[in-house]
């Protein structure tokens, strides 16, 4: 009366069947760390930044100062004239270029949180139905599932024994044939719901 290989989504294998309880927030901070998603949106942020202090950086013009010896004749004295070259426009060097990388940057650290905040929603979603799940599983493992096979026990005995006739029979293994199938099918949710979070925070589950 064990549990057998089921399929989910294509994947064949043994359904989770002792689930332990999770943390949202380590979930998260392993959300935050290891989503591909979340580091390609990081570093777009990277790229606009780079950007814009490149941008920035060209805004600074090349000053040139120059000095020479010079002799006034007619004073007689001797001069050092010194000079300055400044290149025009000297206030509003790149600063077109600079306003685009800025733009930039937000439009990318706004999509980094759109994108941030959507998959903390689907993981928190996910949390929640999780649980729910879990103790419906521990439900039917635990008392329900137990009750069913027990008491298909007791009518197949007293069946033997003519205590119960044959209809009594099929009805006892009816209730516990659809009691099993519905704690595999809480075992599949739970399962999908485990590769869901798993997919979402780049961790691995494990049952207790």
């Amino acid at each position: 009366m064990g549990i057998p290989e089921e399929t989910v989504d294509g994947v064949t294998g043994k359904l989770l069947t002792k689930p332990g309880e999770l943390s949202l927030h380590e979930l998260e901070l392993n959300m935050k760390s290891n989503q591909p998603v979340l580091k390609a949106s990081k570093k777009n942020i990277e790229i606009a930044e780079t950007q814009l202090t490149l941008e920035k950086r060209q805004a600074i013009p090349d000053i040139n100062i120059s000095a020479g010896y010079k002799r006034l004749s007619l004073e007689n004295v001797d001069t050092v004239q010194m000079g300055i070259e400044i290149p025009a426009p000297f206030f509003n060097r790149n600063q077109g270029n600079i306003q685009k990388g800025k733009a930039l940057s937000r439009k990318a650290k706004s999509e980094n949180l759109s994108v941030y905040n959507e998959l903390l929603f689907q993981l928190k979603k996910n949390f929640n139905s999780y649980n729910v799940e879990r103790r419906r599983v521990v439900e039917f493992r635990d008392k329900i599932l137990p009750r069913a096979e027990e008491s298909l026990k007791l009518i197949e005995r007293g069946y033997k024994e003519g205590e119960f006739n044959y209809i009594d029979l099929l009805d006892a293994q009816r209730t516990w044939a659809e009691t099993r199938i519905s704690y595999i099918e809480s075992l599949k949710n739970l399962n999908l719901l485990i590769a869901d979070i798993e997919r979402l925070a780049v961790v691995k589950i494990v049952g207790q």
